[in-house]
């Protein structure tokens, strides 16, 4: 598969991605779903690979969430494709998220009736 391909280069090229996530976050916004899709999987890997960051990244999507949140109702909504990606995002990461994160993510669904 493709993804075999990538994840091959990417080791034989040693690249190390860090822990700045910062262009995936901006890449779950993108007007293309399927680069919406592959940032939320290479986020929740990323994730995976290095836990510590997870904590960090939860509050980076909520944050995205409320600032692309839209005012009021019935009015058009530019910023959809943004949260949709976060939406993305925490269904990729789902099975990596510790017993200690999934209140957090709990909670933040359900102050926001999501």
């Amino acid at each position: 598969s493709v993804a075999e391909v990538a994840e091959t280069l990417w080791e034989r090229c040693a690249f190390d991605f860090g822990t700045d996530y910062s262009v995936l976050l901006t890449a779950l916004s993108h007007v293309n779903f399927n680069v919406r899709q592959a940032a939320a999987e290479a986020l929740a890997t990323a994730m995976n690979e290095i836990p510590d960051t997870i904590q960090d990244t939860l509050s980076s999507l909520f944050s995205l969430y409320v600032r692309d949140a839209p005012v009021g109702y019935n009015v058009v909504d530019p910023s959809w494709p943004g949260r949709q990606g976060i939406a993305l995002a925490l269904n990729s990461a789902a099975d990596i998220l510790t017993a200690k994160d999934i209140p957090i993510v709990i909670t933040f669904l359900i102050s926001r009736a999501l």
